[in-house]
């Protein structure tokens, strides 16, 4: 792979996130990244592919999703219209891919991304990498074996207040760092709480691990990625929707489901420097949000905090940390943590991907990144079943894996 080659990519899952995805791709093509190729969309459900790849033969465009417009492929790529698959081994065998993006529901990564690898297909995972730790071990092996990139895809630390909060801590001006808060209670709309009723696989333990796993890996990444390594966890995990509904457009509940799953986590983690965290989530929340901001952390040494993403230190200070990454940070890491001046998340995190490929090196959230987060992130879920603290390393080790025993026996893991 050269610098100047180009990168066929094919996209297995056409479900609601391919709408961050493709603004991802829209924005490395404003910002004049020509090195990839959307060559095949695959999908067990063809309405979901026609959902995404050309404009005149699809049905109209998916309701918003948050910020993000509704793209079709063809509408980024002109020149190149994907081929479609309903079955990702024909997709392997014919479209001529390089790379294969996976984001499909959390039980299924390992399976088709191990399949992909072994077909000589570099790979990124949708978070959770894998549902359980030792599917994530299965899917490293299988990189490490065919000498590929295995990537996943944790958006949250490609936000820039994040990059710059790392910035800042990197530079001692908190000081020694002491504690980190990181509370979310609640989403502000009632209809995500109804959406999440319609996916069969997230009320499944056998679909997904629950919150823990779900959104708990997006904060252990990012908090990895901000302060430091996770030493310890104490955690506790709940589950308050005991039944989700399906409701028809007048809002009447059409059908019930039991929900087999947590829909929420709390847990204490102690981190490698010393720094104690209080991280939770719980997503099905009623009413008005604890914080008005999905990235609402607060991060306390020594010196003073960061919050929200302003530096306040005890000498009076106060300014931006994303202000403050603009005007002290070396042109070359600016550089890195935003190539082509893209701030786009979803674009920087499939640029990290693509050009790990081409460079012949790890994306910068690898498949041991991926897995120490899924060990992390199931630490809290061992440590709720047990009643204590857990160590993160037991659980990546296997050593504790209680927890995981049905899912890993389900999946011939074991």
């Amino acid at each position: 792979m050269t610098k100047d080659s180009v990168i066929n990519v094919g996209l297995i899952g056409c479900g609601g996130i391919m709408h961050a995805r493709l603004n991802g791709y829209k924005s490395l093509r404003d910002a004049g990244y020509d090195g990839v190729r959307i060559k095949a969309l695959c999908d067990i459900n063809p309405e979901g592919i026609r959902q995404y790849r050309c404009k005149s033969e699809g049905p109209g465009p998916r309701a918003a999703a948050g910020a993000f417009k509704h793209y079709y492929v063809d509408e980024i790529q002109p020149e190149c219209v994907p081929e479609a698959y309903t079955d990702h081994r024909e997709m392997l065998e014919k479209a001529g891919l390089d790379a294969v993006e996976v984001y499909t529901s959390d039980s299924t990564h390992h399976s088709l991304a191990i399949d992909c690898l072994n077909a000589g297909k570099h790979v990124m995972v949708e978070k959770p990498m894998a549902i359980s730790v030792l599917a994530g071990k299965r899917m490293v092996e299988a990189a490490k074996k065919k000498g590929l990139v295995l990537a996943t895809a944790h958006c949250f630390r490609f936000e820039e207040a994040i990059r710059a909060t790392r910035f800042v801590v990197e530079q001692g001006t908190l000081g020694t760092l002491q504690v980190l808060s990181w509370c979310n209670v609640g989403r502000g709309d009632i209809s995500k709480i109804k959406d999440r009723a319609s996916k069969a696989w997230r009320h499944s333990r056998l679909g997904t691990a629950g919150e823990a796993l779900e959104n708990g890996c997006h904060f252990m990444d990012t908090v990895r990625f901000m302060i430091g390594e996770v030493d310890e966890v104490l955690g506790r995990v709940e589950t308050f929707e005991k039944i989700r509904r399906e409701y028809d457009g007048n809002g009447n509940v059409v059908k019930e489901i039991e929900n087999e799953n947590t829909d929420s986590f709390f847990a204490i983690v102690r981190f490698e420097n010393g720094a104690v965290g209080q991280v939770s989530h719980v997503n099905n929340a009623h009413g008005e949000p604890l914080s008005p901001k999905p990235l609402g952390y607060g991060l306390y040494g020594s010196k003073g905090s960061i919050k929200n993403p302003e530096l306040v230190l005890d000498d009076g200070t106060r300014a931006s940390v994303v202000d403050i990454l603009e005007e002290k940070a070396p042109a070359e890491l600016k550089g890195q943590y935003f190539p082509l001046g893209m701030k786009n998340r979803y674009a920087l995190e499939v640029h990290s991907f693509l050009e790990a490929i081409r460079d012949g090196r790890e994306a910068e959230v690898s498949g041991e990144e991926g897995l120490r987060d899924i060990a992390a992130s199931w630490a809290i879920v061992e440590s709720s079943a047990r009643g204590c603290a857990v160590k993160v390393d037991d659980v990546e080790s296997g050593a504790i894996a209680d927890c995981q025993k049905e899912i890993d026996e389900h999946y011939g893991l074991s």
